[in-house]
């Protein structure tokens, strides 16, 4: 039989279309200021703000989930509890804690702190840059109500939370986690404390970055319904 050629003219040819080349940042979305008023149609993120340094200027005045958890811990690459390393060319050098950890050109690997107000700054300029609506700031109560300088260290973080959201146009609101070995049914009176410390004194629900939906501050619960999670009397949550 004979061959068929092909009717295409365009068949074998080059293609005309620019050959494109990958970027490591994608294309920045319009900056857009997002209601407070409503949950609808928003892209919120779970904020832990959980990283600390010794040296940082928190009460607790330790390493903070960079490294193994123990007090003593030291900031070695044999301690190291991050599956991924932080680019941290964005933050100002004198935000950033210096490790034990050397990185391939000898020079000592540095990590941020949530307590610095530039760092958390700056995590809020890329929510903004990228077209996210904001956070819910992870508010922990293991070791909350027994520990001064555990809560003044996770207040510090929330308080540079509301300032980002205000300077930024994003939102944020509290979300309460409740999981924890330590945690039991005391915890919800704890809560509740805490919560209305929030509001009274640090006039947390006043910000005019705090979310509402339905005409209330919108509060959130993590850890309802998890078999680690102690917690016998969920209804009086």
């Amino acid at each position: 039989m004979p061959t068929t050629k092909p009717t295409n003219p365009n068949i074998g040819k080059p293609t005309s279309h620019p050959t494109s080349k990958p970027t490591l940042h994608p294309t920045s979305m319009p900056t857009v200021t997002p209601a407070t008023n409503t949950l609808t149609q928003q892209i919120i993120c779970g904020y832990q703000g959980w990283f600390a340094y010794k040296g940082d200027g928190a009460p607790i005045n330790r390493w903070k989930h960079w490294f193994d958890d123990p007090a003593s811990s030291e900031p070695i690459a044999g301690n190291l509890h991050v599956d991924m390393f932080p680019v941290t060319d964005e933050y100002d050098q004198a935000d950033l804690g210096i490790s034990h950890l050397l990185m391939t050109d000898g020079t000592n690997a540095t990590f941020f702190s949530n307590v610095k107000p530039r760092v958390v700054l700056k995590h809020f300029e890329w929510m903004a840059q990228y077209g996210i609506s904001g956070v819910f700031h992870m508010r922990f109560m293991e070791g909350l109500s027994t520990s001064a300088n555990n809560r003044e260290w996770k207040t510090m973080v929330l308080r540079n939370v509301r300032n980002a959201a205000e300077a930024t146009g994003r939102l944020f609101a509290v979300s309460y986690n409740i999981a924890g070995n330590s945690i039991d049914d005391s915890v919800l009176n704890e809560l509740k404390v805490d919560w209305m410390r929030l509001v009274d004194e640090e006039r947390i629900t006043q910000s005019n970055r705090y979310i509402r939906h339905g005409g209330l501050p919108v509060l959130r619960i993590f850890g309802i319904g998890f078999k680690t999670v102690n917690v016998a009397n969920i209804g009086a949550l």
